[in-house]
């Protein structure tokens, strides 16, 4: 009896281990959240430089959408994971990593930008755009990812820069065969 419940002890930490380690921003997904397989929620979302893109602009690609804050310090941190992810694929024209920035401000979502070298494609919510993709997407903690292919969500919530590039990969694969 002793050794049983010692195994399902070391089992469970095991698990709990491999879970924490496989999905670095683990959270706690609410019931009403975007489910794998959905379609995107609309957005018409303006970019640094001024030019518009919407949910409909990346057809046939695989995208990783990153909703992040300004203000949001576990963001910016992730600044230099994300553009090494975004580094290792430069050279596919079939993966767009989006940023939108989300309850901030432009002047300041702009100089971050700028400042830290934040690359893919960065869109700027302003106020109601930022209450209605929040509640779309029901994004409660940032950053938040998504993995999307031909306008349906395939990873909600799923794991942030440091941990996603198989599952990128895995994806290209499929597209390019």
């Amino acid at each position: 009896q002793y050794y049983l419940n010692d195994l399902i002890k070391k089992r469970s930490l095991l698990t709990d281990s491999i879970v924490l380690n496989r999905n670095d921003e683990y959270r706690n997904i609410p019931k009403n959240a975007v489910k794998e397989n959905d379609t995107v929620p609309y957005f018409y979302l303006p970019d640094i430089n001024g030019d518009f893109y919407s949910s409909n602009s990346f057809k046939g690609k695989i995208i990783y959408i990153n909703f992040w804050a300004t203000w949001c310090k576990p963001c910016l941190v992730s600044i230099p994971e994300k553009n090494l992810l975004i580094e290792k694929f430069k050279d596919s024209d079939n993966v767009v990593f989006l940023n939108i920035c989300v309850l901030s401000e432009k002047d300041t979502w702009e100089k971050t930008v700028t400042e830290r070298k934040l690359n893919g494609i960065n869109l700027f919510a302003n106020k109601n755009w930022s209450d209605i993709l929040i509640q779309k997407y029901n994004v409660s903690e940032y950053p938040t990812y998504f993995l999307v292919q031909d306008s349906r969500i395939i990873k909600p919530y799923c794991d942030g820069p440091k941990n996603i590039e198989d599952d990128i990969a895995l994806i290209l694969n499929r597209i390019i065969k």
